[in-house]
């Protein structure tokens, strides 16, 4: 009976995308601290979109948040299917985040962290030039953040953090295309660490926007004065609005 309803809600959630008015393909991809590419970041997409519905195929990925597979989305419910199982189950990274944020909690009194007051500015916000024919905003940010964590029997050890990010938004896209919005957009989540999630909501800068590409350079630095560098970049590569 339990396939049978599985086999039943993915029927159903198969028919979501029939007419869509977009067609999108994505990659996030990226360099760890010894420039060479980090596969944890690699990630590729391709979605169909229509109002507040949508279905997102995740071709290949490093990252395990993001398994193989598709996600459904329909109003701000997301649902993933295992084709190698055929099962379907809820798909939320909030409840991912907040149980990295209960183990967190739970060794609190072994592992103190404390996170300096983040520091956000745009260097820069522009009309850019557009995108796939659509209206675009773009945004440069610099942010700073310090962290300090201490183990047992162990010196306290702080590292300094600074980002420099290049954004291109279309408020156009998700304003009129909302699940494009709820997959693309960089929303605040928080973890249940009172202290974590004090720092990441200290740290998002105020752009609105459905992300159409993103660059991002993060330079970190240990107490002995070692650099390390790594990118983050995210690039809409192919976007149809006239799909079929």
């Amino acid at each position: 009976m339990k396939r049978l309803v599985q086999m039943l809600i993915l029927a159903g959630l198969l028919a979501v995308p029939a007419g869509a008015a977009v067609h999108m393909k994505s990659r996030t991809y990226g360099t760890a601290a010894n420039d060479k590419p980090n596969e944890a970041l690699d990630m590729s997409f391709e979605g169909w979109f229509k109002d507040d519905k949508a279905v997102v195929e995740i071709i290949a990925s490093g990252n395990p948040m993001y398994p193989h597979g598709r996600i459904f989305i329909d109003g701000t419910t997301m649902t993933m299917h295992d084709p190698e199982k055929n099962t379907c189950a809820p798909w939320d990274l909030q409840a991912m985040l907040r149980f990295a944020g209960a183990v967190m909690n739970a060794f609190g009194d072994m592992v103190q962290l404390e996170y300096g007051d983040p520091r956000v500015e745009i260097l820069e916000h522009t009309k850019a030039s557009s995108m796939f024919g659509l209206a675009v905003d773009y945004y440069k940010v610099r942010s700073n953040w310090d962290m300090s964590f201490k183990l047992p029997l162990a010196k306290k050890k702080t590292v300094k953090s600074s980002t420099l990010q290049e954004v291109w938004v279309s408020k156009e896209l998700s304003d009129s295309l909302p699940a494009f919005g709820i997959f693309m957009d960089k929303d605040t989540f928080t973890t249940g660490h009172e202290e974590t999630d004090r720092a990441i909501a200290a740290s998002m800068p105020p752009i609105e926007g459905a992300l159409l590409k993103s660059i991002a350079v993060t330079q970190t630095t240990n107490q002995k004065g070692k650099v390390e560098t790594t990118t983050t970049r995210t690039d809409v590569i192919e976007l149809d609005r006239s799909a079929p």
